[in-house]
Formats: structure tokens, C-alpha cells, sequence
């Protein structure tokens, strides 16, 4: 998980979309990194929500963290 953590991470710093931001989030769940889950789900879901896509498993995963 941790390599898969600095991949992802990479895929963000090269430019965020709702994709790599809602599986960074996942990980950092995962890893046990709520502050920074959280973070990058929001992130997901303003992505999400100016492109008008769906949002309910990002709202899933917001609740998850909680």
C-alpha cells in the first residue's frame, strides 16, 4: 500500500482529476491517514461536482472517514 500511496501521490502532483484524488484518499484511508483522506476526497468531490459527474461513491467514502 505504501508504494501505491507515493504512485498515486505522483499521478496527483502531475494534475489532479476525480480519479487519482479519490484513489489517493482511499489509500491514505487504508494507510490510516484520515486527516489527509479527507482532504483529498473533498478534493474528489469538487472535481466531481464542476464536471457534473456522479458523486455518491465519493459521499461513501466522506462517511467512511468520518
Amino acid at each position: 500500500l505504501k508504494k501505491a500511496t507515493i504512485w498515486a501521490e505522483k499521478s496527483v502532483m502531475a494534475g489532479e482529476t476525480v480519479e487519482n484524488t479519490y484513489v489517493l484518499a482511499k489509500l491514505y484511508l487504508k494507510t490510516g491517514n484520515k486527516e489527509n483522506a479527507k482532504l483529498f476526497a473533498e478534493s474528489s468531490k469538487d472535481l466531481a461536482q464542476k464536471q457534473g459527474a456522479d458523486t455518491v461513491k465519493i459521499d461513501e467514502l466522506l462517511k467512511a472517514i468520518q
